[in-house]
């Protein structure tokens, strides 16, 4: 199977961690307040060979923090997602902090990267909704 591994050396700025809520990792583990409470742009993805890979969702926010923990709960909106994200799979949060952030630049930073990672949940939201 050909999986799509993100390259985050190739982005000035770009910064990746791995995600552990205790809610879904098998050993407890917990990351989540870790996550910088700033405005960025991120995706959502799995995570092979120790690289972030196959990108599930891509979105911005002034608080990457809060959007994160939001996307662990049950709103049932995002349910692709949240099936990943509830999974034991590995998962991997891939970042931009976005200095001088507005809405305009975050939705046009989010829609680069839309284009350029192509993320699964985001295609069926675009569907359903």
């Amino acid at each position: 199977m050909d999986h799509n591994i993100l390259d985050v050396s190739l982005v000035e700025g770009m910064q990746t961690m791995q995600l552990f809520s205790k809610e879904t990792n098998l050993d407890g583990l917990d990351n989540l307040a870790a996550i910088p409470a700033s405005p960025a742009v991120y995706a959502i993805c799995g995570r092979v060979n120790g690289k972030p890979a196959n990108p599930r969702f891509v979105g911005a926010t002034m608080n990457l923090r809060e959007a994160v923990i939001a996307h662990f709960g049950d709103d049932g909106k995002d349910s692709c997602l949240q099936a990943f994200l509830h999974s034991i799979k590995l998962k991997d949060l891939v970042f931009e902090i976005i200095s001088e952030p507005s809405p305009a630049v975050l939705e046009a930073k989010a829609g680069q990267w839309k284009e350029t990672l192509k993320p699964v949940c985001n295609e069926i939201i675009n569907k359903v909704y």
